[in-house]
């Protein structure tokens, strides 16, 4: 039964999306002007940089360009959760979930599960079109398989960690704009996760913090089987898909509890309730 209301809470975004379509084509749109915004930046300072880049074929482009398309989509995972919530409180939807077992939840994964098709869809067309452009060669169809692992542990993570941030919503009453957990994290990624330049760049002392994110796990990942072909095999490669599985699995169990403790906190202080 709960699996049917979280198709049907999916099911409800599709049709939206068939009556408004121009929404789904102004994510295309945003997501290829991120894109391409680094790949000209990439490409006019790659000559500057390019021994930085020995161990990604010395290819800045690629590095920058991959690393940009797997960060558009965690950072999608990581804000589902909290703008699912903020958009059903304000419509007054929120209240209503809440009254059956599970509904908030439910509600929850949900949206999750249209936002994983959804930019499941987009990402895959955002990498092809940066194979044809930068004509990285792959070995299909197994760099596209060892690829989609790492995907989905990333999306894992990011939406247990997207959780945890949206039980901000009901503990600090958090109800708009952005919650402190995702936007620090985000703020985090794109500074030390190696999102823009490699980890080996940064001062000693302040690599820590860049070890401390799981992006930067799956980020290096991606790159050296996109873009040097390594296999699953390969020692770092396997390094950075276990620590990503640990970082994924820890997140999502962690955050069932936390987000657990928050609608029984909710339950008690009227926090579904947009009426003051």
């Amino acid at each position: 039964m709960r699996i049917r209301t979280i198709l049907s809470f999916a099911w409800n975004e599709f049709k939206a999306l068939k009556y408004y379509p121009s929404n789904l084509i102004l994510e295309i749109v945003k997501g290829y002007v991120t894109i391409f915004v680094w790949f000209f930046i990439a490409y006019f300072i790659q000559g500057f940089s390019s021994g930085a880049f020995k161990e990604y074929a010395g290819n800045y482009v690629s590095y920058v360009v991959i690393g940009v398309i797997f960060f558009q989509s965690s950072q999608a995972f990581l804000l589902t959760p909290f703008k699912a919530l903020s958009t059903a409180f304000w419509e007054k939807r929120l209240e209503i979930y809440a009254t059956h077992s599970n509904g908030i939840n439910d509600y929850i994964y949900g949206e999750m599960l249209w936002n994983f098709i959804l930019k499941s869809l987009t990402t895959l067309l955002f990498i092809f079109t940066f194979i044809f452009i930068v004509k990285v060669k792959m070995s299909f169809p197994y760099t596209f398989l060892n690829l989609s692992l790492v995907y989905m542990l990333l999306t894992g993570f990011s939406f247990g960690a997207g959780l945890i941030g949206a039980s901000n919503f009901f503990f600090l009453e958090v109800k708009q704009g952005r919650e402190p957990l995702t936007w620090t994290l985000g703020v985090l990624v794109q500074l030390f996760s190696g999102l823009y330049y490699p980890i080996g760049l940064f001062p000693k002392n302040v690599r820590w913090i860049s070890y401390a994110l799981p992006q930067s796990y799956a980020f290096d990942a991606v790159r050296r089987m996109a873009i040097s072909d390594a296999s699953l095999c390969d020692e770092k490669v396997l390094f950075d898909v276990m620590i990503l599985s640990i970082f994924a699995f820890s997140s999502v169990i962690f955050a069932r509890i936390v987000f657990k403790k928050a609608i029984s906190h909710a339950e008690k202080t009227t926090g579904f309730s947009s009426l003051v």
